[in-house]
């Protein structure tokens, strides 16, 4: 007679729906969310916690203030802005769980400085990620993006505690409801398509039925939408990450347009991902490799998180031939941990290339101070994300809540920085103003070393 003892895995899953309840398990009432979603409304914000909000849902019960206005503008191809090897960027989101006053259609003056991204020129898609079931974007987000011709997605994510997950392949007349519901809803809001997350395994293995959803959702969108698969669920109904494409996510890639990879992979799964994608004639560019901006924080509350690099975190080393070891004799050990170092991640993927995906892009704004001493200066928080996206010097003697013997390094990211390796798009067009996000006039010499108010030519291509 064998003793079989629960697998470790269940017991923490279990512990952790305890933890972190499914709406309505406990915490507000329907009642009580029902209120506070009617009131986001007011606010531009919509998103749905249950499968019975979701399917519930129709353009009916849409408030205008909900809706963008903004349709996506075509990007102008310029081939002198994208020589050399470069990696598409999608951005994903996670600012402080999201839906904000801030990004409301009724914002009201900041005290700080908050995350507002004024790299879109660099950016090829934005996902807008909250921890709801299913998640619409903002209007301003929609809005802002599209007159920069940055496609704009939401997230369906379906999570360990969530319940009834069977329920997204519900069927009626042959087709997926909920896949009809999210194109209608990305349709009436005017998004571009959807991040699908899905981190919990069937009660049986429907995982053929959720290739045949995805290829619905996607033909319910119609062209110039997107659809990006997370790699979780595997073709054999297990929430395994693959850190890379494999036979198990495979099908799930094909169907979808990107594939959005998790954060632990090395460059032994660049190799074996450039191997299937080649066998399989899917284009290296679909699939987007996951960096963990929060990777980077040493000695802070909550699990270790690890991205590329598996050591030191988020992502300055090239991989293998490392400038930290080419540097090591000048480099205090303890400075290999807290690190903004998502671009050389960048850099690798750049080179073979993938696209990246970065997630979490507002880390900054969370790990360091948003208020600035004068109106005159930026706050540290913007000073980091500067330097994270174009490799400017930090400023001396950065504070945060990371081990103190662990101090930020830069030497690295400011010869490598995003904007070196990401393919960068003109902004503005013959219609439309160009501008460096940083306001319409500023001060400027001409030859003749005359001071001019000026504001910025339009691109004429």
């Amino acid at each position: 007679m064998s003793l079989h003892l629960p697998d470790w895995k269940d017991i923490g899953k279990k512990l952790r729906d305890i933890l972190n309840p499914f709406p309505g398990a406990r915490g507000p009432s329907p009642e009580e969310r029902l209120k506070q979603r009617l009131q986001d409304a007011l606010r531009g914000f919509a998103y749905f916690d249950t499968f019975d909000e979701v399917l519930g849902w129709s353009q009916d019960l849409v408030d205008p203030l909900q809706q963008a206005n903004t349709p996506l503008s075509e990007r102008l191809s310029n081939p002198t802005l994208q020589s050399g090897p470069k990696s598409k960027v999608l951005l994903c989101h996670d600012y402080k769980g999201g839906y904000h006053d801030y990004e409301s259609v009724r914002s009201r003056p900041l005290k700080d400085e908050l995350y507002s991204c004024e790299n879109l020129q660099y950016v090829d898609s934005f996902i807008y990620f909250s921890h709801k079931l299913c998640c619409v974007p903002p209007p301003s987000w929609i809005n802002t993006s599209h007159r920069n011709g940055v496609k704009v997605l939401g997230t369906f994510l379906v999570e360990p505690q969530t319940p009834e997950i069977e329920r997204i392949l519900t069927l009626k007349d042959g087709k997926y409801v909920v896949a009809n519901i999210l194109a209608d809803m990305a349709h009436t809001y005017g998004f571009d398509g959807w991040l699908l997350n899905i981190e919990k395994k069937f009660a049986s293995n429907s995982t053929q039925e959720m290739v045949t959803f995805i290829k619905s959702l996607k033909e319910a969108l119609g062209d110039g939408s997107q659809v990006i698969w997370y790699d979780a669920l595997t073709v054999g109904n297990e929430v395994r990450y693959q850190n890379g494409l494999t036979e198990q996510n495979l099908p799930f890639a094909k169907a979808a347009d990107i594939l959005f990879t998790n954060y632990k992979w090395t460059e032994s799964n660049l190799d074996k991902t450039k191997d299937v994608a080649l066998t399989h004639d899917l284009d290296n560019s679909r699939i987007s490799f996951g960096i963990d901006v929060w990777a980077q924080n040493v000695g802070t509350s909550g699990r270790p998180r690890v991205t590329f690099p598996p050591e030191g975190g988020g992502g300055t080393n090239t991989g293998l031939v490392s400038p930290l070891q080419d540097q090591a004799p000048t480099i205090s050990p303890r400075s290999l941990y807290c690190r903004t170092d998502t671009q050389q991640a960048v850099k690798v993927l750049s080179e073979r290339g993938f696209s990246s995906a970065i997630f979490g892009p507002a880390w900054a704004y969370e790990h360091f101070c948003t208020s600035s001493e004068s109106s005159n200066e930026q706050s540290l928080a913007k000073s980091v994300d500067t330097s994270v996206w174009d490799g400017a010097s930090l400023p001396h003697n950065i504070r945060c809540d990371c081990k103190n013997s662990h101090p930020h390094n830069t030497a690295f990211y400011e010869a490598n920085p995003i904007t070196g390796n990401a393919y960068e798009f003109p902004a503005g067009s013959s219609t439309c103003l160009e501008t460096d996000f940083s306001g319409a006039f500023d001060a400027m010499k001409d030859d003749k070393e005359k001071v001019t108010n000026a504001m910025p030519e339009c691109d004429k291509g």
